[in-house]
C-alpha cells in the first residue's frame, strides 16, 4: 500500500506540474492576442458558438470569424517560433 501512495504521489505532483506548464504557456500565448481576440478566443475556449460570440459581443458574425482567423494566425506563428524543427 505505501509504495501505491508513494507513486499517487508522484504522479500527482507531475500531472501538477504538466498542469501548471499548460496554464503558463495559455497565457503566455494569449498576452500576444489583441484584446478583442483576447475576448473571442476566451469565449469559444469556453464552448460559445461563433454565433453566440458576436451577440455577446456585440460584433458581427463575419467580425468574429476574422479575429478568430488572426488569432489561429498568432497562435501558429507563436508555435512555429517556439517549436523546434524536425530533422
Amino acid at each position: 500500500i505505501r509504495r501505491t501512495e508513494a507513486f499517487s504521489d508522484d504522479l500527482v505532483g507531475e500531472l501538477e506540474d504538466s498542469t501548471a506548464q499548460i496554464h503558463s504557456a495559455v497565457r503566455e500565448v494569449m498576452e500576444l492576442l489583441k484584446p478583442a481576440e483576447q475576448e473571442v478566443a476566451l469565449l469559444r475556449m469556453e464552448g460559445y458558438t461563433v454565433e453566440e460570440v458576436a451577440q455577446k459581443t456585440n460584433r458581427s458574425r463575419r467580425a468574429v470569424e476574422r479575429l478568430l482567423q488572426s488569432t489561429r494566425a498568432t497562435l501558429s506563428e507563436a508555435l512555429e517560433i517556439n517549436s523546434p524543427t524536425l530533422s
